[in-house]
């Protein structure tokens, strides 16, 4: 029988990739058959530890989440697959958060025989996320309440200085704007880079929405022309996506085309909007400065950097968008040309109803 749980056990550390995930064989009672070298390495006990008692027995301990042994239980005695993140406790009392995954081994007749667990070590991508949080409580606190008061500090003396002096309080006041613009970008890309994001979809009319968007966009704009081109598209073609990621995208890209208009003429954009098989491809099409492509390379979609002298410009909103798009499933990427203007293309899955 001990041959058996050792070649099964044997035959799934095959297909682990880097064979760096734990692996534990239970009975239908929940007592440990056999477990991996991985197992024995990553917590400090050894085979014979483990055989007899449960992997809770040996591994739980005082910070372990009830509720989530419970969950566990559930599953076990319902027979389902459990996926859970655990702590729990090496030999030597350090903590260890787990990725674990339980699965039902069933025999013919359908009566479960055993279970196996697979683990992953994901400690150090918990500390990361804590470490996230942390600094994210200080950018969206400290940081942003203080650009808030500068605001206010400079509305206040405003009423007090002479008009020679209001120059600098409205380059204060433009510096504080870019400072806002960093912090309130570092936020957004912190949210992002969160492992285990939880983005909420739902079916978007595709038409409707960027109307919608480009309606906003023009909402002080009476200058710029902004044409929708959506002809491909019925009326009832809808895309599964999060629609305040959606929106962030192409609202940057129509803002970046006003922000970088070319000086000698008026701006027109034209938002193009494709089913091209099994994508949506939205390009924002504008006649602004356009980018020097051979000299931004590969810097475009980076952090903090700008490509013309706007002193509105912080180097955030092309990153950010970048790093949305391909948390939606998709892609950003442009085509420009000095003097004659860019195309920015946004290309998302779509899956026809």
């Amino acid at each position: 029988m001990a041959d058996r749980y050792k070649d099964i056990g044997n035959i799934l550390g095959n297909f682990i990739h880097g064979f760096r995930q734990g692996i534990i064989i239970t009975d239908k009672n929940g007592l440990v058959t056999w477990v991996n070298k991985s197992i024995q390495t990553t917590t400090g006990y050894s085979f014979d530890e483990f055989i007899g008692k449960t992997p809770g027995e040996v591994l739980q301990g005082k910070e372990t989440n009830p509720l989530t042994v419970e969950e566990i239980r559930k599953g076990l005695r319902k027979g389902e697959l459990v996926e859970v993140e655990i702590l729990n406790y090496d030999k030597f009392g350090n903590k260890m958060w787990l990725d674990l995954q339980i699965f039902p081994v069933v025999n013919d007749e359908n009566e479960i025989t055993d279970f196996i667990s697979i683990q992953h070590d994901i400690s150090k991508l918990k500390e990361k996320n804590e470490k996230l949080e942390s600094f994210n409580h200080i950018v969206s606190h400290n940081l942003i309440n203080q650009v808030n008061n500068i605001h206010s500090l400079t509305r206040i003396l405003s009423k007090y200085v002479t008009e020679g002096q209001k120059k600098y309080l409205t380059l204060l006041n433009i510096s504080s704007n870019k400072l806002l613009e960093t912090v309130s970008g570092l936020k957004s890309l912190l949210t992002i880079e969160k492992e285990g994001i939880d983005l909420q979809l739902e079916l978007i009319p595709i038409k409707d929405f960027i109307l919608k968007v480009t309606e906003g966009v023009l909402i002080g704009n009476s200058s710029v022309s902004i044409t929708v081109d959506d002809e491909s598209l019925g009326e009832s073609d809808a895309i599964l996506t999060n629609a305040a990621y959606l929106e962030s995208i192409v609202h940057n890209l129509l803002t970046n085309a006003i922000k970088y208009r070319h000086p000698d003429r008026a701006i027109k954009i034209v938002v193009k909007v494709q089913k091209i098989v099994n994508q949506i491809v939205i390009r924002v099409i504008d006649n602004g400065l356009g980018i020097d492509m051979e000299k931004a390379g590969d810097h475009i979609f980076k952090i903090f950097q700008t490509f013309h002298d706007n002193q509105d410009s912080v180097g955030v909103g092309l990153y950010l968008s970048k790093k949305q798009a391909e948390e939606l499933g998709g892609d950003l990427s442009v085509e420009s040309q000095v003097g004659e203007g860019s195309v920015f293309s946004l290309t998302l899955p779509f899956q026809e109803s």
